[in-house]
């Protein structure tokens, strides 16, 4: 029975850690979206502009 708990509380465990890796990874996705938006703007201005 204890083993069986202690594989329980280790799937547990992995599950929070993929969740906290995937938010991660979702937060920076936004961050670099928000971040190549302005630049892809300005080169389509330079574009326009010759």
């Amino acid at each position: 029975p204890y083993f069986r708990d202690l594989i329980k509380g280790m799937g547990k465990l992995f599950l929070d850690i993929l969740r906290f890796i995937i938010n991660m990874v979702s937060t920076i996705n936004g961050h670099l979206h928000k971040l190549s938006v302005p630049i892809t703007t300005d080169v389509q201005q330079v574009k326009n502009y010759k």
